[in-house]
């Protein structure tokens, strides 16, 4: 029991990462076992422990196979009756939750035994091979490691084993198992850990794709949830990635067009004293949706957080967000669409700290393009948001 204490303290103290995902990877696992007769005479009688190794392959984001062997040492605490057991086993295992750092499976599975008996009460002593089917439930914990990364887990496990015969305990006679039935049952609680060797083909399953990942805004339109590191961790991510976006165009752009030195220089004035008002709709090019949805590409956040880093030093400033599609589809679609892209905008401002009352949505579809429709390069410009000064 000192040796469990030592784990489970060990697992309070670790550092909880999130979970990465992959298929076709290996492992490698090692741990304790405390196993308990159920159903027996000589249950609650018991000083056990043991010890477990394992490699497991993940084929998919949830499925698993393992393959197993421990070695139980099974005592009655005075010590008359021992039972020493090596089983090798093959289980199938379901992981509900991949994606999170505490992530519950369960399975199932068949293990052979080679055990020894000595001591027992009315079953012949000597050295048997049986087999047993196995019930589990547990839960894998991400952990973080300096050195190896999120590639460690801790497993905890409940496994009940269900023998092929009455005689495993010593005991042959009218009790038997969990619920009475003739044959021996016995439960293992487990406790080990699970190093990932190889990690395969690394899993996008888990990837953060869904724009401003699920805000929830409340009654009075201010209070937001949102998780800004996942927001950092994809710009991160992707910020090296190749893509088809002629950045260096959108920033030619930007550097003629951005607000950003003038809001420094004379807050609602430009560099030439000209009012916002009056200069025309700001237009912020590189804000870019998945297709035919309103959820972000990542290569638009920084933009829109230099966005709202401009409203925010700005806060005279009043912005009427403009959503434009191009022609592609009805144009009944597209105004839908351009209002669902102009409010994800608006969500994200307001979830920067740029105050809702400042701000309107509005979608204006296919109505109002920019460029030819009749090409690419011109259906690309005119799928876009702009900024209109309104005070």
């Amino acid at each position: 029991m000192k040796a469990l204490r030592l784990v489970l303290f060990s697992l309070a103290i670790s550092f909880i990462a999130h979970a990465q995902v992959y298929k076709n990877s290996w492992a490698v696992g090692f741990g304790l076992s405390v196993p308990r007769y159920v159903g027996s005479d000589i249950s609650g009688t018991e000083g056990n422990l043991g010890v477990h190794a394992s490699i497991q392959t993940n084929l998919s984001e949830h499925s698993n196979f393992r393959l197993s062997t421990s070695y139980l040492m099974l005592r009655t605490i005075d010590k008359k009756f021992a039972n020493d057991v090596v089983a090798i086993g093959y289980d199938y295992l379901y992981h509900m939750s991949p994606c999170e750092t505490t992530n519950p499976y369960f399975g199932m599975g068949v293990s052979g035994l080679y055990y020894t008996m000595k001591g027992a009460r009315n079953v012949k002593n000597g050295t048997f091979l049986d087999y047993q089917a196995n019930m589990l439930f547990g839960v894998q914990w991400s952990l973080y490691d300096e050195w190896l990364g999120n590639d460690l887990k801790v497993n905890t496990e409940l496994n009940l084993h269900v023998l092929a015969n009455d005689k495993f305990d010593g005991v042959m006679g009218n009790i038997g198992g969990l619920f009475g039935e003739s044959s021996d049952h016995y439960f293992t609680f487990s406790v080990g850990l699970l190093y990932y060797f190889d990690q395969g083909t690394k899993s996008k399953y888990c990837d953060l794709y869904d724009g401003i990942l699920n805000i929830r805004l409340a009654d009075d339109g201010k209070n937001m949830i949102v998780d800004y590191g996942k927001i950092e961790d994809i710009i991160k991510k992707y910020s090296g990635a190749s893509s088809d976006i002629d950045y260096n165009k959108i920033e030619d752009i930007i550097k003629r067009n951005s607000a950003s030195q003038a809001f420094i220089q004379a807050p609602g004035k430009t560099a030439n004293g000209e009012s916002y008002a009056g200069r025309g709709n700001w237009v912020l090019l590189g804000i870019n949706f998945d297709a035919g949805k309103s959820s972000f590409r990542p290569e638009a956040y920084p933009i829109l957080i230099n966005a709202a880093q401009i409203l925010l030093s700005n806060s005279e400033i009043r912005v009427e967000i403009e959503g434009h599609t191009d022609n592609v589809g009805s144009a009944e679609l597209n105004k839908r669409l351009s209002q669902d892209r102009a409010d994800a905008v608006k969500r994200f401002l307001v979830a920067k700290g740029v105050d809702a009352s400042r701000l309107t949505a509005v979608g204006y579809g296919p109505s109002r393009p920019i460029a030819d429709n009749k090409n690419s390069e011109g259906k690309s410009f005119n799928r876009r948001i702009e900024f209109k000064i309104i005070q």
